[in-house]
């Protein structure tokens, strides 16, 4: 898997590739502002031209906090170490912008949750409803 940064030209793929892989849908507009606040805190994984994962956070502002939006990985892809690498990858930009703390929200059934544990994440608040279909959210820090 190659690494790249994200472009305002890959929005339809990112749109169709979560479309494929998760639940929850996002307004394009929301990838365009992230992208253009922090362009650095979008990374796209490529396989033979074709997207394979993803991590897009945003730096929450007068803190030094990161707020990861997604980190996505497509089925055949996963258990192989790629969303740890984009873990790596972020957390080490937004440590060199001077933040300290990282920070997410993971669905409160989500297999993801044993994941972000192996990374030292910690369960820090829970909150409920917090998706569109009404599923519950645990908030997750960790320490940069």
């Amino acid at each position: 898997m190659k690494y790249e940064l994200f472009r305002p030209e890959l929005l339809n793929n990112v749109i169709s590739f979560l479309d494929e892989n998760i639940t929850e849908r996002y307004s394009p507009k929301i990838f365009s502002k992230i992208h253009n606040l922090w362009p650095e805190g979008f990374i796209l994984g490529i396989v033979n031209d074709e997207l394979k994962a993803l991590i897009c956070g945003a730096i929450v502002p007068s803190s030094e906090k990161l707020r990861i939006l997604l980190v996505v990985v497509s089925p055949e892809y996963r258990l192989q170490g790629y969303g740890k690498q984009l873990m790596a990858m972020l957390s080490k930009v937004a440590k060199n912008k001077g933040c300290n703390r990282i920070s997410l929200e993971v669905r409160n059934e989500s297999r993801a949750i044993l994941f972000y544990k192996k990374l030292y994440f910690s369960n820090v608040d829970y909150i409920p409803c917090y998706y569109q279909d009404g599923t519950d959210a645990i908030v997750m820090e960790k320490e940069l």
